[in-house]
């Protein structure tokens, strides 16, 4: 099963010394889209300095704190619930099962394509 995709980011826009305080619910993606930050994590022993156009994974639950070391904007993504991931899998799988079933014509009997 392949990662599963993010939803639609936020984007935070952050002045030099700025910094938030945050405890995501779900695992979450971190990206700088411009400027530098340092990014830090409960029983993370290091600080993380991430720069535009790297990413970090933020892990559910951990209280986390990001600060702006100059102006700097950052789009954050969750990742989708178990459940939203499960109702992801049931469309899809929904999906590839109509396109494998044979179509019918009105009698029941397997459409003769021409």
């Amino acid at each position: 099963m392949s990662t599963p995709t993010p939803k639609s980011p936020v984007l935070l826009q952050l002045k030099a010394g700025q910094h938030v305080r945050w405890q995501p619910a779900r695992a979450a993606t971190v990206q700088v889209v411009g400027g530098r930050i340092w990014l830090t994590q409960a029983n993370d022993p290091y600080d993380h300095f991430v720069d535009a156009g790297q990413s970090l994974r933020l892990q559910p639950g951990v209280a986390t704190v990001l600060g702006a070391e100059v102006d700097a904007q950052v789009s954050v993504a969750m990742q989708p619930s178990r459940f939203a991931r499960l109702g992801q899998l049931a469309a899809s799988l929904a999906r590839a099962a109509r396109r494998s079933t044979p179509r019918r014509d009105e009698a029941g009997s397997p459409a003769v394509s021409r």
